[in-house]
């Protein structure tokens, strides 16, 4: 698998199928033993008169289990789903930046996030925040713990980030020659950096840039559509100053698309 991420959900999608496969063989072995006679089975008497005593609930919990890992599952998808959504957006890594120097830092200064509109963002699993873009992958395998979220209002205005951007507008967002930013930069360059990026003071003070974690210095955001209609942005992030071409990215993007929608179609 591509990270330690997908092998947590690889394994958490293997647990729920052994659940799905074990309550739905419960149910089915219950609802038999209840058509059997005791009397009939002497040797299996033990087994079937407490299953048939306690069938009333053993029946419907586990037929409730069997459907929530399916519907888990379905949420999650296979894990071949994944590696294969992982393999396509390193290859627009690799393609927007062809003429890039591939260094050891390459795939760390220069990556794809796949962001996927959400219409609810559960907070504490207690109440839903409306109208969030959620970063459900990432090229590379590094800084992958953590989910990115952009809030993205019906309304339109205040969207976060660039990729909120490109979602509002629905066209392709390009920012560059961002202004480096660390600890040590005053207000007037995080206003700056704020202002051109949309995303908050606060949130940008909180992700700690320096020198072992570069901020970005430009970035470009692709809607990402799914059967025509929104699903999505792409997001390009590069720790350098410049991208290439506009033209040239969309190009790369919009073949890139194509197969991913294919894929997408399956989420």
């Amino acid at each position: 698998m591509s990270s330690a991420k997908t092998n947590h959900w690889m394994v958490f999608y293997q647990v729920l199928s052994v659940a799905q496969v074990a309550s739905g063989f419960i149910v089915a072995s219950t609802g038999a033993i209840l058509k059997a006679d005791a009397a009939l089975w002497p040797v299996f008497k033990g087994l079937i008169v407490p299953a048939q005593s306690n069938a009333f609930w053993i029946i419907p919990t586990f037929t409730l289990l069997t459907g929530t890992a399916k519907l888990a599952k379905d949420q999650i998808k296979e894990p071949w789903f994944w590696d294969t959504l992982h393999s396509v957006l390193e290859r627009i890594r690799e393609s927007v930046f062809s003429d890039a120097p591939e260094t050891e830092v390459s795939a760390l200064n220069e990556k794809v996030i796949l962001f996927q509109f959400r219409e609810r963002r559960w907070r504490f699993f207690v109440y839903p925040s409306k109208d969030w873009l959620c970063g459900i992958e990432r090229s590379g395998h590094m800084r992958r713990r953590r989910r990115r979220w952009l809030r993205v209002p019906d309304h339109g205005r205040s969207a976060e980030g660039v990729a909120g951007q490109a979602w509002t507008k629905n066209q392709m967002v390009i920012v560059t020659d961002l202004p480096p930013i660390n600890g040590d930069s005053g207000e007037d360059v995080y206003g700056t950096y704020s202002k051109l990026t949309s995303m908050s003071l606060k949130w940008l003070r909180a992700q700690r840039y320096g020198s072992e974690n570069l901020a970005p210095r430009a970035l470009c955001a692709f809607p990402v559509e799914v059967a025509g209609n929104p699903w999505g942005v792409l997001l390009i992030v590069s720790s350098y100053p410049s991208l290439p071409d506009p033209a040239r990215i969309r190009a790369a993007l919009t073949h890139s698309t194509f197969f991913l929608e294919k894929l997408l179609k399956r989420r």
